[in-house]
């Protein structure tokens, strides 16, 4: 099952290199992952609901890969740059899903991430903005690092990441008046 959904995936950003997504058949999509048409209407409505389940999936990897990793703040030089060595694996999709005009898709779940996340999840009403700002923030480094091939070294991303969100909000503490 998870085989076949990886396929579908993987034949639909080859597609997508390209075609844009409303050029790419179903026929044709899959053709290239060698399931069935059936296989195809089992387990998705869309194209666009296949990048959705990949982007979930990328996200289960990624969670899998922090977990095991020692416990550290998110904004963290090493997090960062562990998130940042992660995901520039996953360029092409990044790129396939701007390319499709979804890449708010990328940061509706960065902004979950962020939610789950035990900072969040303490932190007072108002006091969840500045995890927005910051995920805003990584979001838009993040695409423009991708959409540079990802060319600057990820420890300098990282670097620079980390020294913004020192100076920024995330050490906000709020105060009633």
């Amino acid at each position: 099952m998870q085989q076949a959904k990886l396929y579908l995936a993987e034949a639909l950003l080859y597609l997508m290199e390209q075609h844009s997504l409303s050029e790419i058949s179903i026929k044709e999509l899959v053709q290239k992952a060698g399931v069935s048409r059936m296989t195809y209407y089992r387990y998705f409505s869309s194209k666009e609901s296949i990048l959705r389940f990949y982007m979930t999936y990328i996200l289960q990897k990624y969670q899998e890969q922090v977990t095991l990793s020692k416990e550290q703040p998110m904004q963290s030089y090493s997090h960062i740059l562990e998130s940042l060595k992660f995901f520039a694996k996953y360029q092409h999709f990044a790129k396939a899903l701007q390319k499709a005009n979804m890449d708010s898709l990328l940061l509706q779940e960065l902004n979950q991430y962020i939610q789950t996340q035990p900072s969040f999840q303490n932190s007072v009403p108002l006091c969840s903005y500045p995890y927005y700002f910051y995920a805003g923030a990584l979001y838009n480094i993040y695409m423009q690092w991708v959409a540079e091939n990802c060319s600057t070294q990820p420890e300098e991303i990282a670097r620079i990441i980390n020294k913004i969100s020192k100076n920024t909000l995330l050490d906000f503490q709020w105060e009633e008046k």
